[in-house]
């Protein structure tokens, strides 16, 4: 009917043949309204039919809503009517399902609840032990109560506030794919971080086993003590890390075996002085080649260049290393031999003079001890003597019975006389006989007896 009168008002205004010239344009808009208009109005619906209407229109109202939702657009939904459209519609597929229940365990395995499970199971699983039980226990809970759903949708409202008004919206399933991207990645990034951690690794446990002669690793070290001194005033003044090097020096050749020492047992030595000297560009360089292989790493892949240093100690192979030991083994032992010989001829010749020595010495000492003996003998003779005179003129005195003063004087004088010289001859016979006896206990000790 609008069809109808819009070319019937065209031919009206162009004069064209059929057009209605003689009734006015209103005129026929109202006879085309009579002629289409019911005759009656319909009857009003019932209350079950217009719930039911009223129903139908909220849920179209709502699915629309939902797909709104789903397209990254604001929505009208509130919370339990988005949460029973979610469960209710399955958004997530089984593809994604399982790529969410996967992230969530393997993200849940590496957190500290994993770890605590995996503490609690008695260190006996491993982490794919626990991430696989995190991934059956998911799958439960999402045919139970839609958790996993449920979770991916907060994270996906989380990731619609964060985004820029500017980016436009994102759907649902653009942010799926746009998380499994980024997870991939991800992954990926950790596996070669992990795969090039345990490369390192293996090169140090590599390099920890190196051997190097010990005289070779105590000579450069104390090549880097010498060099890190410092000179202030005509003096040498030693740096803060020399004292220690020089403490550890002492004690580290005891520590080598045949000669060979490992990088393992230098590291843990001089691992801290080594690396307390990559400071002094002096002796950095031969510090770091002497440094331990993580340090050595991470400083190469600072450098633009990428060489790696190279120490000369512990760059020798072990058939070098073993070699030079052995020929080391071999000198020092036929220097030991040919110490040994001297010093065993010159304590046969030490031994021999000693000898001579001591004969001499007893010779003279019997000499001694001769010429003592006959001095002695004639001191005893002597104080016997004396000894008998001092008697004879006690007795005579006793005998003496008169009262001659003159003849008593003369007596007494006499006594004295004789105690005198018995006391001075005893006195004599005496140091000659310590002297004989001290002469004697000298012989016996010389004659070794």
């Amino acid at each position: 009917a609008a069809a109808l009168l819009r070319e019937a008002a065209w031919r009206s205004q162009n004069n064209e043949e059929g057009a209605p010239t003689k009734a006015p344009l209103i005129g026929i808009i109202s006879l085309v309204e009579d002629l289409f208009a019911p005759s009656e109005k319909p009857p009003a619906p019932s209350y079950e039919a217009w719930k039911k209407h009223k129903d139908e229109a909220q849920k179209g109202r709502a699915r629309i809503q939902f797909r709104r939702a789903l397209g990254g657009l604001s929505h009208a939904l509130d919370a339990p009517e988005l949460k029973d459209m979610l469960l209710k519609y399955q958004v997530l597929n089984e593809d994604a399902l399982t790529e969410e229940i996967r992230a969530s365990a393997r993200e849940w395995a590496r957190s500290p609840d994993g770890h605590f499970a995996q503490l609690k199971a008695g260190l006996k699983n491993s982490d794919s032990d626990v991430e696989e039980g995190r991934r059956k226990v998911l799958r439960d809970l999402e045919q139970k109560t839609g958790f996993v759903t449920l979770e991916t949708w907060k994270r996906y409202e989380l990731a619609l506030k964060r985004r820029d008004a500017c980016e436009g919206p994102l759907p649902f399933e653009t942010y799926l794919a746009s998380i499994k991207a980024e997870r991939q990645k991800a992954e990926k990034v950790v596996e070669e971080w992990t795969k090039s951690k345990d490369e390192e690794e293996k090169l140090r446990k590599e390099d920890r086993m190196r051997r190097a002669p010990v005289d070779k690793v105590v000579d450069e070290m104390r090549s880097l003590y010498d060099q890190a001194h410092d000179e202030l005033d005509g003096q040498y003044k030693a740096s803060r890390i020399c004292p220690s090097i020089e403490a550890k020096l002492r004690g580290f050749t005891e520590k080598a075996q045949n000669g060979l020492v490992t990088k393992a047992q230098f590291d843990d030595t001089f691992g801290k002085e080594a690396f307390s000297l990559l400071a002094d560009k002096r002796v950095a360089p031969k510090a770091l080649a002497l440094a331990d292989a993580s340090v050595r790493q991470s400083i190469t892949a600072r450098r633009s260049s990428g060489e790696k240093p190279t120490s000369e100690v512990f760059g020798m192979s072990s058939e070098e290393a073993s070699k030079h030991a052995k020929e080391l083994s071999e000198k020092k032992e036929n220097e030991t031999n040919e110490e040994y010989t001297k010093w065993v001829a010159a304590k046969a010749e030490e031994r021999k003079k000693n000898l001579k020595a001591r004969k001499e010495k007893a010779k003279a000492l019997k000499q001694g001890l001769d010429s003592t003996r006959s001095d002695v003998e004639a001191k005893l003779t002597a104080w016997r003597k004396a000894q008998a005179k001092a008697s004879k003129a006690l007795k005579k005195r006793a005998a003496y019975t008169g009262d001659d003063a003159e003849t008593i004087t003369k007596l007494e004088d006499a006594v004295d006389a004789a105690n005198k010289l018995r006391a001075e001859t005893g006195v004599a016979a005496t140091a000659a006989t310590k002297r004989w006896k001290a002469l004697k206990s000298a012989r016996k000790v010389a004659r070794g007896k």
